[in-house]
């Protein structure tokens, strides 16, 4: 009866879904229990930038903004960066939103310039806008950094689900099988119940049953091809592992997995740019197919200027017109492939700022692109200056 349940939710307006910040995205795709997003973008797209802001900083933004009935928990393994830069980027975000300061990591931590121009009265606000960020992350959000494999990864969400839920499972005990319930840890010792306890079980299908049903955990691995390899695993059989792992993280225990890929590098190859359009396609995702046909919804970030297009095919957009006097080129779009629950082949443009990661949505039609190459701010502190 629970899908009676959950239409009854529904109905009553109590539904388990996280929506998007993006106006005219957030009508496509959504984030709740048990949703597989796979996210692509060749290096220097922003793809991090991208997950940051729609898949931490948004959710969070609104999980504590709303009345609602979702507990939201968000587990992040930084593969690529470190936390502290991370957070960094976060700390360039607030300083812009709240005090129009355009500012980049680079400048804030001093490298590559001789002499900061953080002065004592900025400092402040960094100090300010920093503990900002810690009290909206606090109690949900969790980043984990450095690199790990796959059953490593596994086995940390595995043991987040068994801390707060009961894992039934049929184990075989000399020639037949007995139910068993399991909690704390993989490691905990599983004790033996009676078949009454979970009659949802069968020896074919184990059930996780969550302490709180309206919790919502999103899991974001970013990027696979930083994970630490299986032992004796070529790249596709860790990739793999991976994609079975994370169907098992969805199907049982109700995650809600974000995987980022990096791109194959034949995006940019000669004969695609004479032979087909350069815009992405599933087989751009780099190492497994699997990922695609497991995910329910897979999406690639694009820069289309670094593959040579000013424009892209069924828009008006005018990419050339994105960039600014020193280069920095100010458009991105996202090209949904996949969308198992909506409409799939649609593309978004956007403004990416990309000194401190926010992605504004731009209109189909655009008149004056110079507010888009130039971002409005009340001080500038960048090395591009």
């Amino acid at each position: 009866m629970s899908l009676i349940s959950d239409v009854d939710d529904a109905r009553k307006g109590k539904i388990i879904t996280i929506p998007f910040y993006h106006d005219k995205l957030k009508k496509y795709i959504f984030l709740t229990k048990g949703v597989y997003h796979l996210v692509g973008g060749a290096s220097g797209s922003g793809k991090s930038a991208w997950i940051d802001y729609n898949y931490v900083l948004y959710p969070t933004y609104w999980y504590k903004n709303v009345e609602t009935d979702i507990k939201l928990k968000i587990i992040l393994r930084s593969m690529e960066r470190s936390k502290k830069l991370r957070i960094a980027k976060w700390v360039c975000m607030k300083l812009y939103r709240k005090h129009g300061i355009l500012i980049d990591t680079n400048s804030l931590l001093g490298w590559g310039v001789e002499e900061t121009k953080i002065t004592d009265e900025i400092f402040e606000l960094v100090k300010q806008c920093y503990a900002l960020v810690e009290e909206e992350l606090d109690g949900v959000v969790e980043v984990v950094d450095g690199i790990e494999n796959p059953t490593g990864i596994y086995y940390q969400l595995v043991d987040e689900a068994l801390s707060k839920g009961t894992l039934y499972k049929y184990r075989k005990h000399g020639e037949d099988y007995v139910l068993t319930k399991q909690r704390g840890t993989h490691k905990s010792q599983p004790v033996r119940v009676q078949p009454e306890e979970c009659p949802e079980c069968t020896k074919f299908q184990p059930i996780y049953i969550p302490d709180n049903p309206k919790e919502v955990t999103i899991f974001i691995i970013d990027h696979l091809q930083a994970m630490k390899s299986e032992k004796g695993y070529s790249d596709k059989q860790n990739l793999d592992q991976m994609s079975e792992y994370t169907r098992i993280l969805r199907d049982l225990y109700g995650f809600t997995p974000v995987i980022v890929n990096q791109l194959n590098r034949n995006i940019s190859d000669t004969f695609r740019k004479v032979k087909t359009d350069l815009l992405p396609q599933d087989s751009d995702f780099t190492g497994s197919s699997n990922m695609v046909n497991d995910c329910d919804m897979a999406g690639i970030l694009f820069n289309p200027y670094k593959y040579g297009l000013n424009k892209l095919p069924g828009s008006n957009w005018n990419v050339k017109e994105c960039i600014d006097n020193y280069g920095i080129n100010r458009f991105r779009s996202f090209h949904l492939l996949k969308n198992t629950y909506g409409p799939d082949s649609q593309h978004f443009g956007y403004q990416f700022i990309g000194e401190n990661g926010i992605f504004k949505e731009l209109p189909n039609t655009i008149s004056d692109y110079r507010p888009i190459a130039y971002p409005k701010h009340e001080q500038k502190i960048t090395n591009y200056v």
